[in-house]
């Protein structure tokens, strides 16, 4: 497949723009289920004759499961975990509606340049590989993207606890990196795609805040020119970023084994590592007022088990103090006073609000903010003739001066 090079006219306006159409993938499950999971955007814009609209078509999992890729039997290694996908269709035009109601597509007037982005946490992108593909009109999957294994760009080398981050890579003065050098995960269909990569930048750290941007292009004939390459043409970067992030730990309760009442969840907030991965390829480009659409499938691979000791956590020691074989522990929360630190002997001393300003609870290395639960409520309709039940989400918010902030939502319908 030849990509010739292409002449752009450019509109100031649409650098503000960026003539983008970004692609939120986001998954929630077991794996991801700490952090708050949000998506925001809005594809309108007052400049005259630029439409484009993306819909996702379907996902074909909404959890990653949390395991090795790698089965090690009898020394032989087989892969278990398969691919996620999410497929999504493209256009560089809008359905609209005349005035006399019938429909019609409003076509891009400008060249619009399609664009995929991932934001996520580290320890996620940290054991992550990547693909894509693109779905034709016969409904044939063509291969688009070698696999891309973050961590393997983002490190020099995987500790035994997995990548460390004293191992950044630098990549400041330009270099090749080919992906057939990456560990071999899923390719789709079997049929891999190999590329040369010309990477450049780097990441760091300053003042704790994790920073620095990695930018790589298809370069197979050493050219440094992806867009006059003979191979897929595409181009990424990854950028570093530290952002305070609220999330969550949930602590099973009951009085006993068998006594199971809804989850009382932690409310945490730290600063989190995350990496912005943006995907550019030629088959995303659309050709002002020609309306076109191309349908792509993302193959997400998790590559290790996440080890993490938010999984781990209890809140109280089993019964007879029996340490089972999970590694699952007690830990204890810490109570911070200016430079003095106190681990609490009794977690449920976190259910109380600070008692001042300038106390606050720690838990993993995280500040507790407040916490949640849901809770069975009766009802009854206007006239009160019947009462039903319904849930009800508690929220306990803790308001840095002592005190608290309590809110009730409904988390179910009534009917």
């Amino acid at each position: 497949m030849e990509h010739k090079a292409r002449t752009k006219k450019k509109y100031p306006i649409l650098t503000y723009l960026c003539c983008l159409l970004v692609v939120s993938v986001l998954f929630t499950g077991v794996t991801f289920s700490r952090y708050t999971i949000s998506s925001t955007g809005n594809i309108a814009t007052p400049v005259a004759l630029y439409d484009c609209s993306y819909s996702i078509n379907d996902i074909s999992s909404t959890a990653f499961p949390n395991i090795d890729y790698w089965l090690t039997s009898n020394g032989n290694q087989s892969a278990i975990s398969t691919a996620r996908t999410v497929r999504f269709t493209m256009r560089n035009y809008t359905q609209k509606v005349h005035t006399d109601g019938t429909p019609y597509n409003s076509v891009s007037g400008v060249d619009v340049q399609g664009h995929i982005r991932f934001y996520l946490p580290a320890e996620i992108a940290d054991n992550l590989a990547i693909q894509v593909a693109e779905v034709d009109e016969n409904d044939s999957v063509l291969v688009r993207s070698p696999e891309i294994v973050l961590g393997e760009l983002i490190y020099n080398a995987e500790s035994s606890d997995g990548y460390v981050d004293g191992n950044l890579k630098d990549y400041s003065d330009g270099t090749t990196v080919h992906t057939d050098s990456f560990k071999d995960y899923f390719d789709n269909g079997n049929t891999a795609v190999e590329e040369s990569l010309f990477v450049s930048g780097g990441f760091g750290r300053l003042e704790g805040q994790l920073g620095g941007t990695i930018s790589a292009y298809e370069d197979n004939d050493g050219d440094k020119n992806y867009e006059t390459d003979t191979g897929t043409g595409i181009n990424f970067s990854i950028t570093a970023s530290t952002v305070s992030t609220p999330y969550s730990i949930g602590f099973q309760r009951g009085e006993s084994a068998t006594d199971y009442e809804s989850q009382l969840f932690l409310d945490l907030e730290e600063d989190i590592d995350y990496y912005t991965i943006d995907i550019n390829l030629p088959t995303m480009y659309f050709t002002a007022n020609l309306a076109g659409q191309h349908t792509f499938v993302i193959y997400l691979t998790l590559t290790e088990r996440l080890n993490d000791g938010d999984f781990s956590a209890l809140w109280q020691q089993r019964e007879n103090d029996e340490i089972y074989e999970d590694g699952a522990n007690v830990v204890y929360a810490q109570r911070v006073y200016d430079d003095r630190v106190e681990t609490l002997t009794n977690n449920d001393l976190m259910i109380t609000a600070p008692e001042t300003a300038e106390y606050y609870y720690t838990y993993l290395g995280a500040r507790v903010t407040g916490y949640h639960f849901t809770q069975t409520a009766r009802f009854t309709d206007v006239a009160e003739d019947a009462l039903a039940n319904t849930i009800v989400r508690v929220n306990c918010e803790y308001n840095g001066t002592g005190g608290y902030n309590l809110t009730l939502s409904h988390v179910a319908p009534i009917s």
